[in-house]
């Protein structure tokens, strides 16, 4: 059942967005495909976005999905609008660079509202660890990856031509007084993170709706279940 986001989302609340090729096919394997699709992302919240709206605080690539951290903070019709248009002309493009009909994406992307820093801490941990887990890096920080992962940007404040559409979150402020000591913070959480956590897959950050503790999911969840439930009643 498609769940309208503005059951799940509002305003202040962060979230996963994931961008899933149609089919599961290998569309971004190619890097001239990753640098366009991250090209469409960055380009259109460049220009017809705003901060106040929503941010952007890391991304990830990998060769038949995307990754993305972000949070609402004042109009969700705006992030909404912006994944529509950049979406929309990555696609079209995409089809005619390779003389191809059809999908290029699998549906709408899925955002996962996320309960808390510390699981919003937790899921840009994740995401990092995506090339590590598919065997593609040795490393998160993997040199190779530095434009299609926003990681290299926290660990060690590298910016390439994609990061200045990012946003710091709160958390990441709160590790140190000065950039070097948050980027410090950073990598000495991140390996223990890819140590203890980073090379198994976690269901929970790509299924459903949210991303938190099990008390919490199961409060949300019920929630939504009660407002599906009341607009599926019909009118006396």
């Amino acid at each position: 059942m498609r769940v309208p986001r503005k059951n799940v989302l509002a305003p202040g609340n962060a979230f996963h967005k994931i961008w899933r090729c149609h089919n599961r096919e290998f569309l971004l394997q190619d890097h001239g495909e990753k640098h366009a699709y991250l090209h469409c992302i960055h380009n259109d919240y460049q220009k017809r976005c705003s901060r106040e709206d929503f941010a952007i605080f890391s991304y990830a690539l990998m060769s038949n999905h995307c990754h993305e951290t972000s949070q609402i903070k004042n109009s969700l019709t705006a992030f909404s609008g912006h994944m529509r248009r950049a979406h929309g002309i990555f696609g079209l493009h995409f089809n005619k660079r390779h003389h191809r009909l059809g999908k290029v994406a699998h549906g709408r992307p899925k955002t996962l509202k996320v309960q808390d820093d510390d699981e919003l801490m937790k899921l840009m941990f994740y995401i990092d660890c995506n090339p590590v887990r598919a065997g593609i890096n040795a490393k998160p920080t993997d040199i190779r990856w530095k434009d299609f992962s926003s990681c290299r940007f926290y660990c060690y404040g590298e910016k390439n031509r994609y990061s200045d559409m990012l946003t710091l979150p709160g958390w990441y402020l709160g590790l140190g007084k000065t950039a070097r000591q948050r980027q410090r913070k950073y990598r000495s959480l991140l390996d223990q993170y890819l140590i203890k956590e980073g090379l198994k897959q976690n269901p929970k950050m790509s299924r459903g709706h949210f991303i938190g503790g099990q008390l919490w999911t199961d409060e949300m969840r019920k929630k939504l279940a009660k407002i599906l439930k009341k607009k599926s009643k019909p009118p006396p």
